[in-house]
């Protein structure tokens, strides 16, 4: 009888982080994405392909742009093959 009120307070209470980063979000999107693409790129400077295209000095999305264009997996493969051969990094 009280199962359902206790998941959906459970449910709400763990959705609340997420929400909360939304609405964040929202109120200025160009700079949470900004804050995401950071990130990313701190995560991977690096790697080897982060590396390779100077993910270092990357620091505004029209530079991410400029160092990493479109690639087809023809490009990626090289760097797909490494990785699946137990290469780290």
């Amino acid at each position: 009888m009280f199962e359902r009120p206790v998941a959906n307070a459970a449910l709400l209470a763990g959705s609340l982080p997420a929400v909360l980063g939304l609405r964040r979000a929202l109120r200025d999107p160009a700079e949470a994405q900004a804050a995401v693409l950071k990130r990313l790129l701190k995560a991977n400077a690096g790697s080897a392909y982060g590396r390779a295209h100077g993910l270092e000095r990357v620091r505004t999305a029209s530079e991410f742009q400029a160092a990493l264009p479109p690639a087809s997996y023809d490009c990626l493969a090289p760097w797909i093959t490494r990785a699946m051969d137990g290469e780290q990094g």
